[in-house]
């Protein structure tokens, strides 16, 4: 699972991780020295907040049962939502279920709104006639999926790290190439069908190396990781109870493999 994972990452057992922009901040206030090295993508509509049909608003959740599981990116994605609308979690009652497990429930009409993913998100709206209060395109870049490797990892082996890299980018071009055929092997992967495939793809940005480079710059706006992982780990600081200077966040980026791949490539 991706929590064994990550404490397998923590451990130093496991060298570089798919990670979350939330996630990489509290692994650094664990104490891990890691750094980012490129953008996966930026969750956009596929992470929501599905409620039963008499909740319209997401400011109609204060009292209502709201089903997350704790210490995950669901409970970070509602306590975000939550502090856009100055509320807490203590004016929600909170039952503590897994993704899977939140959205069945509102199907069953135990709780009043469930915080989960595709396709679970859309399939308990539609079964239920309910409603998105919220989604990850409420927040754009807030929640991340970013490639992270131990400091150490990459002073030492800077090669294989920049093998990855590359080889990522590859894969990324060939599914904009074929993303027909791409999605059948992702979908023979997930036991799924490929156009389910291709619906889920429709919540998420995939960044490729051009989108990367944008990315990788202070620009304006939620196009920057740096501006972003600022934004969070501001955030994730105020959850914890730190003070807001306990974290240089732009010292977790290492953008030398993109700028490395994008001389290869020729692209000015």
């Amino acid at each position: 699972s991706h929590i064994a994972h990550i404490e397998d990452y923590l451990a130093g057992k496991i060298q570089g991780v798919t990670n979350l922009s939330n996630e990489v901040i509290d692994q650094t206030l664990r104490g891990l020295d890691h750094k980012v090295v490129l953008v996966i993508d930026y969750s956009n509509g596929a992470d929501g907040i599905a409620a039963s049909s008499p909740i319209r608003d997401f400011s109609q959740i204060r009292g209502k049962k709201v089903a997350y599981e704790k210490g995950t990116l669901e409970e970070y994605f509602l306590l975000y939502a939550l502090e856009q609308y100055r509320l807490s979690t203590r004016d929600i009652v909170s039952v503590n279920l897994d993704p899977v497990a939140s959205a069945q429930t509102l199907e069953e009409g135990k709780v009043d709104v469930a915080v989960t993913y595709e396709p679970f998100l859309s399939r308990a709206v539609e079964k239920i006639g309910g409603n998105l209060i919220y989604t990850s395109a409420d927040a754009p870049g807030l929640i991340t999926d970013l490639l992270t490797f131990s400091a150490s990892f990459v002073e030492t082996w800077p090669e294989s790290v920049f093998a990855v890299v590359r080889a990522y980018f590859k894969a990324i071009d060939f599914w904009k190439k074929r993303p027909d055929e791409v999605n059948g092997i992702l979908a023979k992967q997930f036991e799924t069908t490929k156009e389910v495939v291709a619906r889920q793809l429709k919540g998420v940005t995939v960044l490729d190396l051009e989108a990367n480079r944008t990315a990788l710059t202070f620009s304006v706006g939620t196009e920057s990781l740096y501006g972003n992982l600022r934004r969070v780990g501001e955030f994730v600081l105020r959850q914890q109870g730190k003070e807001r200077g306990a974290l240089d966040t732009d010292r977790l980026i290492d953008k030398s493999f993109i700028k490395r791949l994008a001389k290869e490539r020729e692209i000015p």
